[in-house]
């Protein structure tokens, strides 16, 4: 797992290492690095450190472009403003080096000198909001973190972890006594491991899954507060998602309106307990709740993890509407496809504005919700004329002159197949536009100074589970799913790829999505963070709710590693590889303090110097030395604030209304009198009384008190002088 920058053959050939990223969208390969001068002259291509910006670079053949158009929709969703001046380079795959392409470069630079080890690169310039890379010139796709690097993140890997261990934990439901483990406590660790290499989850009867405890830490408090809500997030995703396949599976083949499909999932969830406790009794949230994880999946938020980019739904705009005549007669206004092509074209024209958000919403949810983040604005639709307000992003049908979207660039794939212009491209979306929002798929916006713009009406739009055996498409190329098939062609802007008609149980065979979504299993779940920025109230609440099972995740800091009480709880998870040997078993010592619960303590190794060294001889981290606590008693900064109590404390006792709630007196209010704390104190301290200084020598040695100045009086001014610490506070 260390990090390589050369790899040596056998024969003692050395050869680079180069670091890769990838497009999340079409899953191009980039190369990752930075360059630096040579020291025997020359530059080249090294691995990027912590602290500086990486280049991203294609390799040219991948790309045969000198210009890359995007897709305008993203530019108007993204505010892009792109720098299209890319820059090539000769870089040797063998020692790395890299030279400008004017120069020319035959593979002198290292042994053997072999024309065959030099590839040609693009350094890739396009950048949007900020300064990172994140948008492809190969799919011509846009998107904050769409390049990323070959990471293990954080986030996502322990959230794995986390939810697989949490699922594990036997329910312990308040009316029911929990059963004592096996003498053997193997019962939690063989459930967790069996659910990681099953291939396909059994069905299960629903029972009350209520009562998992799971302790999770942290070394650092904001990112214990950040796992909390990334938890609860992403679980209730989880569960969520499981609900809707359920519910479209028990349709037996039907098709469900996006209504019908919120309140059948609406009624799933309040039986399986998923609320949370401040939505289960009120009924206007329960929809809300229910409406927004219906749209999520509706409106394909997360286009290749989501229900429909894993192949398990079908969305598409309803054939059976009052107003619509046979779709096997739907107009051909593409001259050359069949009527049947010409809808599956406008089914897929239709799902580049859903997928987008440019739709109608059902109340009681609303696009402006902190649920859709960061896409929670209005999205809508004109022919012509794309606009980015701060309430609303308007999408253009039909592109401007210079630029495509991806409803033009597939007509510009499909047209020269039947034997017409790519020309044509632009006039046909503009008829198109012209005459299709009079039909029923379509609603009128027409507020104020933006004028007419239009959305897609969600009333008009069907969703189905695609069993196992049903016919689904994929790119050979780029391995997009879709649902429909034109003339063979991928449906990704730039793709050359061609579609292959599979079964959609061939798109499903991802064992972790598989496992994660076909489970009808719904396991509440309650997270919350537990760390030293929470009063003392409420953390004594989350504690006791915790105690009582009805929060099940508590994401903690040290907050929680000594003093606390909580229970029966069979399993911790820790973040990372505590920094000593003690805090290790403060936080694994949390599970297993009944006797009726067996302990499971699961470490993720992060990859930085001191976990990998733990990761590689794990026994230290349990064999370490445990220090005695100790404290530097010479240490000035210590001495001096524990000084500032003493001195406090003896004001405290001379006057003892300053302990009856007047905090007038503390903070100088203009309405009253008395004296502030610090006044008090200053005239309390002019007569230097000697019980004050005796207490003080008694405290501390000769030295502490010569460095402090305490037979001075120096501490007067340190504390209640104009700059005094009492003073300002």
């Amino acid at each position: 797992m260390d990090r390589r920058e050369q790899f040596v053959e056998a024969d003692g050939q050395r050869y680079t290492v180069f670091e890769l990223a990838n497009c999340q969208n079409c899953g191009q390969e980039y190369l990752v690095g930075h360059q630096k001068d040579d020291p025997d002259g020359g530059r080249f291509l090294a691995h990027s450190s912590d602290m500086e910006q990486p280049e991203f670079y294609l390799i040219a053949k991948d790309w045969g472009n000198d210009t890359a158009l995007f897709d305008s929709d993203d530019e108007t969703e993204e505010h892009a403003h792109y720098n299209n001046k890319s820059e090539k380079f000769h870089l040797c795959l063998k020692c790395g080096s890299i030279t400008p392409f004017s120069v020319a470069c035959h593979g002198e630079c290292c042994e053997p000198a072999d024309p065959a080890k030099i590839v040609t690169v693009v350094r890739v310039p396009f950048t949007g909001k900020g300064q990172d890379v994140n948008c492809c010139p190969c799919c011509g796709t846009t998107r904050s973190g769409l390049i990323r690097r070959f990471l293990t993140a954080n986030q996502p890997a322990t959230f794995t972890i986390a939810k697989s261990l949490y699922d594990a934990i036997p329910p312990r439901p308040e009316q029911t006594v929990p059963a004592s483990p096996s003498p053997s406590g193997g019962g939690l660790f063989t459930s967790w491991v069996s659910q990681l290499h099953s291939a396909a989850p059994a069905s299960e009867e629903p029972g009350d899954e209520r009562g998992r405890k799971l302790l999770i830490f942290s070394d650092n408090r904001q990112e214990a507060a950040f796992f909390a809500s990334y938890f609860d997030k992403k679980y209730r995703q989880v569960m969520w998602r499981r609900l809707i396949l359920k519910c479209l599976r028990h349709a037996e083949g039907q098709t469900m309106s996006v209504e019908s499909l919120i309140d059948a999932v609406q009624g799933e969830a309040f039986r399986a307990n998923l609320y949370p406790e401040n939505v289960a009794n009120d009924p206007h949230k329960r929809k809300k709740m229910a409406t927004q994880y219906v749209l999520y999946e509706f409106l394909a938020v997360d286009s290749r993890t989501g229900l429909e980019g894993l192949g398990y739904l079908k969305v598409t705009p309803s054939s059976a509407l009052p107003r619509i005549p046979n779709i096997d007669t739907f107009p051909c206004f593409v001259p050359g496809l069949t009527h049947r092509e010409c809808w599956d074209l406008f089914c897929f024209f239709l799902d580049t504005l859903r997928q987008k958000g440019a739709c109608s919403f059902p109340e009681p949810a609303s696009p402006t919700d902190e649920f859709f983040a960061p896409r929670n604005r209005i999205y809508s639709f004109r022919q012509e004329g794309a606009q980015n307000t701060a309430s609303e992003v308007m999408l253009a049908f039909c592109p401007p002159d210079t630029c495509v979207n991806k409803r033009s660039a597939f007509l510009q794939k499909l047209l020269p197949l039947l034997g017409r212009s790519q020309d044509e491209a632009k006039p046909i979306l503009s008829d198109l536009a012209s005459s299709m929002t009079e039909l029923p798929w379509f609603s009128s916006l027409n507020q104020g100074f933006l004028g007419q713009r239009y959305q897609l009406n969600y009333r008009t739009w069907e969703i189905s589970y695609l069993p196992e055996d049903a016919t689904v498409y994929r790119c050979k190329r780029c391995g997009r799913i879709t649902t429909y098939s034109i003339r063979g062609l991928c449906p990704e802007m730039h793709c050359t790829g061609t579609l292959e008609a599979i079964p959609a149980g061939q798109v499903r065979q991802d064992r972790y999505y598989r496992h994660l979504l076909e489970s009808e299993k719904i396991i509440p779940m309650e997270a919350r963070e537990h760390t030293a920025q929470l009063s003392s109230q409420t953390a004594a609440e989350y504690q006791r709710e915790f105690e009582e099972g009805k929060i099940n995740v508590l994401s903690c800091s040290t907050t929680f590693e000594m003093g606390v009480d909580v229970g029966e709880l069979e399993a911790t998870f820790l973040r990372n590889v505590p920094p000593e040997t003690s805090n290790y078993i403060q936080r694994a010592g949390r599970a297993g303090r009944r006797t009726s619960s067996a302990a499971f303590s699961v470490t993720f190794a992060r990859r930085r110097s001191h976990d990998m060294t733990f990761f590689q001889s794990p026994e230290k981290i349990i064999s370490g030395d445990i220090h005695v606590p100790s404290l530097e008693i010479t240490n000035e900064k210590i001495a001096e604030r524990h000084l500032n109590s003493i001195v406090i404390a003896w004001l405290f006792k001379k006057n003892r209304q300053y302990f009856d709630g007047n905090v007038c007196a503390i903070v100088a209010a203009e309405d009253t009198a008395a004296l502030t704390m610090a006044q008090a104190l200053e005239q309390a301290l002019e007569a230097h009384p000697q019980e004050l200084l005796d207490e003080i020598h008694a405290t501390f040695s000769d030295a502490i008190c010569t460095s402090l100045g305490v037979d001075e009086w120096k501490f007067i001014d340190q504390l209640s002088g104009p700059a005094g610490s009492l003073t300002k506070a």
